[in-house]
């Protein structure tokens, strides 16, 4: 029991880390936001345009592949943590996504105090890839379960 305790301080520091860097980000200015963003496209260019290809890997791109990974891992730690608390069921799964949706919101809402404004497309963005988290780590953890009581009855 102590141990699920130490995993869920673990999963709630990593929550308010990853919540850190996202608003962190939406502090900054636009033009501090597109040189983070070209600094990234940069370093991934070639790999990505292998995806997407050849010249159609952009700042733009960039942006909303950001939107929708950073948003996918807070989804992915906090389904950690309602599955470690037992709260992987159907409302657990609502709640968790009622608290993503809210982190969109705040995160776009911030955004307001900057010169950079706010998107609805971006809120929606951002909980496609919330939800895409909660989604694969609950289908991962339900065949875990599975799994463990699978061989728990042999």
């Amino acid at each position: 029991m102590k141990q699920h305790k130490v995993i869920a301080v673990i999963l709630i520091i990593l929550i308010l880390l990853t919540l850190a860097f996202i608003w962190g980000n939406s502090l900054a200015t636009e033009r501090e936001s597109k040189e983070q963003s070209q600094k990234v496209l940069d370093d991934v260019k070639s790999a990505l345009e292998t995806v997407v290809g050849t010249g159609k890997a952009t700042n733009h791109l960039i942006r909303k592949l950001a939107h929708f990974l950073e948003y996918a891992v807070l989804g992915i730690v906090f389904t950690l943590l309602f599955a470690l608390r037992g709260r992987l069921n159907k409302q657990g799964i609502v709640n968790c996504a009622f608290i993503g949706f809210l982190a969109a919101l705040t995160d776009e809402t911030i955004q307001l105090f900057t010169d950079r404004g706010s998107q609805v497309q971006d809120v929606w963005l951002d909980f496609i890839g919330y939800s895409a988290g909660i989604l694969v780590t609950a289908i991962v953890v339900k065949l875990i379960m599975r799994v463990r009581k699978s061989e728990n009855r042999q």
